[in-house]
């Protein structure tokens, strides 16, 4: 399983690295309760990703997680309200939260909420200022942004009426590419070929396609979205998924095959 490179982790406290650990868990259907199974370690593979893999000894649902000491079981309530829709109407969201201190992503998920009623977080972790973005999948994929001060205490109102894009949300945010061989670290290369990419978003599965040149890759009006980010480099498919705030430029770098490092001479 591939994991983006700004995955939080708990335990350092900081974005994953090689060797990090992550315990394995399994979900036991008759008891509803997660077991854990054993620990994976994470590994910079030679794709230039992140990836964890086992071997599972049994058929069941299976999650790679941290078990966060610094959590409450009973958070903070979502109050959602708007005009456009009945007190009771139930509305479908997503939320995408990521870390307010270094933009590290932390989680997305669906949420069903009714207006006029409190949703209740749960398993959430203290002490973490959490920026959001909040879609209304049924109202074109409209969005709010903000903060949420203390994901286990208050009460957080969210008014779909005001929902709407972010200041500077027009901005385009520069990918810069990159060929690295690991055992010849003053040759880099930057490529220039196609490449695709798609904002995810509810009910998105267009692709657009552009072509970098000397590595520099250019997302279109990429503020505060997300995007799926794929290429064809030295024969092997790249794939990543790209959560951009507030930043305007941002490095990926592919580990050349040994194949290919070795043409190059110095």
């Amino acid at each position: 399983m591939d994991i983006p490179d700004n995955t939080y982790n708990p335990q350092t406290h900081t974005t994953v690295q090689d060797g990090d650990e992550i315990p394995l868990w399994s979900y036991e259907e008759t008891t509803g309760e997660w077991s854990y199974e054993k620990t994976g370690t994470i590994i910079w593979n030679n794709k230039g990703k992140f990836e964890i893999k086992s071997e599972l000894s049994h058929l069941s649902y299976w999650n790679w997680d941290w078990y966060w000491e610094d959590v409450c079981y009973n958070g903070a309530y979502l109050l959602f309200n708007s005009s456009h829709y009945s007190p009771g109407d139930i509305v479908e969201l997503l939320l995408i939260a990521y870390k307010a201190e270094d933009a590290t992503f932390m989680t997305a998920t669906n949420l069903t909420a009714t207006i006029g009623e409190t949703l209740q977080l749960l398993l959430v972790p203290s002490l973490v200022p959490t920026y959001f973005i909040i879609y209304d999948i049924a109202n074109n994929g409209n969005m709010q942004t903000g903060i949420f001060a203390d994901l286990c205490l208050g009460t957080y109102e969210i008014n779909l009426d005001e929902m709407s894009v972010p200041p500077n949300i027009s901005a385009d945010v520069t990918v810069m590419v990159s060929g690295y061989c690991p055992n010849k670290p003053e040759i880099i290369v930057y490529p220039s070929l196609g490449y695709w990419y798609r904002e995810i978003s509810p009910g998105n599965t267009d692709w657009i396609y552009g072509y970098m040149v000397n590595g520099r890759a250019i997302l279109r009006n990429a503020l505060y979205k997300t995007f799926e980010f794929v290429f064809y480099y030295d024969g092997n498919l790249e794939e990543y998924i790209i959560p951009v705030t507030n930043q305007t430029y941002i490095e990926k770098g592919v580990e050349l095959t040994s194949e290919m490092c070795d043409l190059f001479q110095y």
